[in-house]
């Protein structure tokens, strides 16, 4: 079984779909609907293609998205311009489609270093660090995640410090670094715990658990993948559950304790399959087949 867990890293923040997030919908549908072709249209169209992104409902969210740009253009809005551009590159990023999500971020960044923005500044650097990072190119993505964190402590964004800090761990994972991972982890958990983000104190978990997972370590490693979820569930995100869910599911594969693992994996590949992962979904469709080889039942494996 290859590296098949999972690391949870930031791009911008993720929801889920609520019965208070319909009413947003609603309430935006009808703002435009109802308002003139100005700034404020613009801010609705983007608003509603990052809500229909949040649910999942992609090719919607990229209908509004180039609605709010091509108006937001034709007025001349370069910061309506930029938060159509970034929700593009966030879909773009979320269905594997690197090339074309660097191309949305890139333009994004330049609209920001053109109008001084130095919040999208930083965001945008990270958020090019992160496609980096799924690319396999690990210099280039530390060198971004740096720049963001730079920026970041320039203009005193705590969350922000704490998920580009994260974001550096990651990276210390990813070339086996593990020391350093738990370093930048711990750093960003104690951030994420004084600023009360709860989100950000999910994901340090998760990450801190995929380190120890690494070592081996598999009492520490659920004691921190329990809690990411426990946070995750919570707060609702339904892509960040996907994620926990999923590796504790490789604990427990690695643990030989396979039907539990299995149990988990099918959890998960549910979750995914409605939010539309296909990355992820493939990922835990690996992981099912290497179970099901595990326990000699070649069929189910092959499938």
């Amino acid at each position: 079984m290859r590296n098949h867990f999972y690391v949870l890293i930031y791009l911008l923040i993720l929801s889920t779909f609520s019965c208070a997030q319909q009413n947003v919908i609603d309430s935006l549908l009808l703002q435009i609907k109802s308002g003139a072709a100005d700034t404020n249209r613009v801010i609705y169209l983007c608003d509603l293609a990052w809500e229909y992104k949040n649910i999942g409902k992609y090719d919607t969210a990229i209908y509004y998205s180039e609605t709010g740009y091509t108006l937001a253009e034709k007025i001349d809005y370069k910061t309506g311009v930029a938060s159509a551009y970034n929700t593009l590159g966030v879909i773009y990023q979320i269905h594997g489609n690197y090339s074309e999500a660097l191309n949305y971020f890139f333009k994004t960044l330049k609209i920001a270093e053109e109008t001084g923005n130095k919040s999208r500044m930083q965001a945008t650097l990270g958020n090019i660090g992160v496609v980096y990072k799924k690319k396999g190119d690990y210099p280039k993505s530390l060198d971004y995640y740096y720049k963001a964190l730079k920026i970041a402590e320039e203009i005193g964004h705590k969350d922000g410090i704490a998920v580009w800090i994260s974001n550096i761990g990651n990276i210390h994972t990813r070339i086996g670094n593990y020391d350093k991972a738990l370093v930048n982890y711990f750093k960003a958990l104690k951030l994420a715990e004084q600023n009360g983000n709860k989100e950000s104190q999910s994901t340090n978990h998760g990450n801190i658990g995929s380190v120890y997972l690494y070592q081996e370590n598999y009492p520490k490693t659920l004691e921190h993948f329990s809690k990411a979820l426990k946070l995750s569930e919570e707060l609702g995100d339904k892509q960040a559950v996907a994620i926990h869910v999923g590796n504790i599911g490789n604990v427990y594969f690695k643990q030989k304790e396979f039907d539990q693992a299995l149990d988990y994996f099918f959890k998960t590949l549910k979750q995914r399959e409605e939010l539309g992962d296909k990355e992820l979904t493939a990922t835990t469709l690996d992981n099912i087949g290497a179970t099901y080889l595990e326990l000699k039942k070649y069929v189910e494996a092959e499938k």
